[in-house]
């Protein structure tokens, strides 16, 4: 019963999306970074906007089922 339970949580990380969002300060300035994950490939494009804001769109081929909260740091605001 154990390694079936092992190999269910090992399989739903093998097909999860994983966002990963770090932010720093170097020589006094700020940035942020977003990995995000995925066991299949997806496209992203990126769509610059009024004040040299940058907004970025990614395709992703299946659903999502988790909803994706937005976050405000320091540095930028989701």
């Amino acid at each position: 019963m154990k390694s079936l339970f092992i190999l269910l949580l090992i399989s739903a990380q093998l097909f999860s999306l994983e966002l990963i969002f770090n932010s720093g300060k170097e020589s006094k300035t700020e940035y942020a970074i977003l990995h995000i994950m995925d066991a299949t490939p997806f496209g992203c494009e990126t769509i610059i906007s009024a004040l040299d804001k940058k907004h970025y769109i990614c395709h992703i081929s299946r659903p999502i089922n988790k909803r994706i909260e937005s976050k405000k740091n320091e540095i930028c605001s989701a």
